[in-house]
């Protein structure tokens, strides 16, 4: 039976096909992964995509139609300068699109409103209708969540393993952490302390790694976990997750993985995709789900490839050129024919053309 590969989007904006890129991304990465060379990822794993953005725009659709009469009342009576005003004001944006209605108000309506439990049931139910707990033992699933996701997901797994859940046939049902454990849960951005509540403390919670054991939980229910941050991602530095003291009594730990990354490859270094661009991220988790061997050689090549290619790597490569400039074979090539400022001005021309294209993108990152 394929294993079933979950997707979890994190805020902003997304519809019914906004993991389409994602899947093709994982698909060319994967199939450019020199031990997978004729390989097909779609042999392996089965994608399923999550989407809960919609119960956020909901939401905002019956506060513009239940507030829409009160709003214009307020302003008729000219109190632009008194705290109704000032609310009215406030309550207009919400019939624009902006980065408070698209991604401030889904983490607001997550953290304090009853709709974190709509949409906990939502993955609950995806997540069983696939697992069929009943029926199939020893199912490999594994998920990959983005930034709000991460807490989305990490709240949904704790509770389906200490309570129960329905499925989409109204049937409840808990999940049995033996079994039905997750063989790897990737978490990017991860976020999980930041939007955390007392009943499930990230630290203290079920998704853990199998073998990290609290003494008023039990086991984790996580086979492999891996946990990337990036070091210009402010969202994932905020209350940023570092578990490892509280889970082992030792510095090893087996099951997880944490991972930070540097390389720059777009403006939008929070961004999902730009997450799995990197082998630090996308090499160990695609080998874990397809069961492939990994190739310590391999990965270093493929980081050390990537990392040439970033912003980082071609100022150091300028750099390293600058520095041949003052060298004393500077003369040697000069009189060999070879012109190193050539390729000097390429390489500055192709790290000028990087940073206008990550500028020209900019615009375009309107969600995660």
């Amino acid at each position: 039976m394929p294993h079933t590969l979950f997707l979890v989007h994190g805020i902003g904006e997304h519809n019914e096909n906004w993991a389409d890129d994602i899947i093709t991304q994982l698909r060319d990465t994967y199939s450019a992964i020199p031990s997978e060379t004729g390989q097909s990822l779609d042999d392996f794993v089965t994608f399923k995509p999550i989407q809960y953005d919609q119960i956020f725009e909901n939401a905002l659709d019956r506060m513009r139609a239940n507030n829409a009469e009160v709003f214009a009342a307020v302003n008729a009576l000219n109190l632009s300068d008194t705290f109704f005003g000032k609310f009215a004001d406030f309550a207009g944006e919400l019939d624009e699109k902006s980065f408070f209605t698209t991604h401030a108000l889904d983490v607001f309506f997550y953290r304090y409103t009853p709709m974190r439990g709509y949409i906990q049931a939502l993955l609950a139910a995806e997540f069983l209708d696939v697992l069929k707990p009943k029926k199939v033992e020893n199912i490999d699933w594994s998920i990959i969540c983005h930034s709000m996701g991460t807490s989305v997901v990490h709240d949904t797994l704790h509770n389906m393993f200490t309570t129960k859940f329905k499925d989409s046939k109204g049937k409840k049902i808990k999940l049995n952490p033996s079994n039905q454990f997750v063989k790897t849960y990737t978490a990017l951005a991860n976020v999980s302390r930041l939007l955390e509540v007392n009943r499930a403390r990230a630290y203290k919670s079920m998704v853990r790694p199998r073998q990290a054991k609290a003494a008023d939980q039990g086991r984790g229910v996580i086979q492999n976990f891996i946990n990337a941050s990036h070091r210009f991602d402010p969202i994932a530095l905020i209350k940023g997750f570092d578990p490892e003291d509280r889970w082992y009594e030792t510095h090893a730990t087996p099951g997880f993985r944490d991972i930070e990354l540097t390389a720059v490859y777009e403006t939008n270094v929070h961004g999902f995709q730009h997450y799995l661009s990197n082998p630090k991220v996308y090499y160990p988790m695609l080998k874990m789900v397809t069961n492939g061997m990994a190739d310590f050689d391999e990965f270093n090549t493929l980081v050390a490839t990537h990392q040439a290619g970033s912003l980082q790597g071609k100022f150091r490569e300028a750099r390293e050129l600058f520095d041949d400039l003052n060298s004393r074979d500077f003369v040697q090539q000069i009189l060999a024919g070879n012109s190193p400022f050539d390729q000097l001005k390429e390489n500055l021309g192709q790290i000028g053309d990087d940073i206008k294209d990550m500028i020209d993108n900019a615009d375009g990152d309107e969600d995660e």
